[in-house]
């Protein structure tokens, strides 16, 4: 199954199966839920470590607890400011999915076969190939211990799936259980200012944790703000939804509230103050929660 992330935007359609279920881990990630989040919270509980969702994969889970890194290499050249933003991108990966993120194999486009090479329909420059990238590039490169292998580009992307048309372009592409790719191209020049890099930098996070999450099953979504949101790649937010977020805390197992605290930490240093604010705000309703639960127990017991 693959999934890409399309310049043109279109609307997905979505899995909205036990939503009401998924809030047992994460009622509170977004704060304008309000009184509903926190009911929903209450009623389910805040339990520090994820259990099954409703909708999941047990094999993918499997997968994960076998292998223990992400893969990430690099095709073609990029400028100063792109290379520091795939470090930092790399950081949040890091971060956001709770694994070591290893230098995969670099590749040259140079030598890739000349079908894998086309030119766009409207403006007539060069592109890569997704399906060459993932089923035959990072394929034949995968590690045995890798959760997932992941490629980032400068060049512009397309896809036999979604060829031509005015936009022709992809900004990434992921296939279940195995890679993703994703590109720098329409994400903004990162060396204008302190302002225009930190810009690109949450556009490249944003888009690589959400190939990165189709590799490991998660489907678009709909409904309120969510990373998983099929259009939402560049205009969207970092944070998850509530069911998406449940669905990947199970399968990396985490613990919670160290977790988010991590996330919190790690957008503060950037700076990106909204973000870092919601996930500070999840951490104290979910502390709070937390310790009500275990006064309640100590006075039981």
């Amino acid at each position: 199954m693959k999934k890409s992330c399309q310049t043109n935007v279109r609307q997905h359609q979505g899995d909205s199966g036990g939503r009401k279920r998924s809030f047992n881990l994460c009622a509170l990630t977004f704060v304008g839920h309000g009184a509903h989040a926190r009911k929903l919270f209450r009623e389910f509980g805040a339990d520090a470590r994820a259990t099954e969702p409703a909708v999941g994969d047990a094999a993918t889970a499997r997968l994960a607890r076998r292998c223990h890194a992400i893969y990430l290499s690099r095709v073609g050249k990029f400028s100063t400011a792109q290379a520091a933003v795939v470090t930092a991108t790399a950081e949040y990966l890091a971060v956001f999915f709770d694994l070591p993120v290893r230098s995969g194999t670099d590749f040259n486009p140079t030598s890739f076969q000349p079908w894998a090479i086309r030119q766009h329909p409207l403006r007539r420059h060069p592109q890569l190939l997704t399906d060459y990238l993932i089923d035959e590039v990072l394929w034949l490169d995968r590690p045995d211990d890798a959760v997932m292998c992941l490629a980032v580009t400068a060049w512009d992307l397309c896809s036999d799936e979604h060829p031509g048309g005015q936009w022709g372009s992809v900004f990434g592409e992921a296939r279940f259980g195995h890679a993703g790719v994703w590109s720098l191209r329409y994400l903004g020049d990162a060396s204008v200012s302190d302002t225009a890099f930190r810009r690109c930098l949450k556009r490249s996070c944003a888009v690589a944790t959400h190939e990165g999450l189709h590799v490991l099953g998660l489907d678009h979504c709909e409904g309120v703000p969510c990373n998983m949101r099929g259009s939402a790649c560049l205009s969207g937010p970092l944070h998850l939804c509530p069911p998406c977020l449940r669905k990947l805390c199970w399968n990396r197992q985490v613990d919670l509230l160290p977790y988010l605290q991590r996330l919190r930490d790690w957008l503060g240093r950037w700076a990106f103050a909204e973000a870092a604010e919601r996930y500070d705000t999840m951490i104290h309703w979910l502390a709070s929660c937390l310790g009500r639960r275990s006064q309640s127990r100590s006075s039981v017991s």
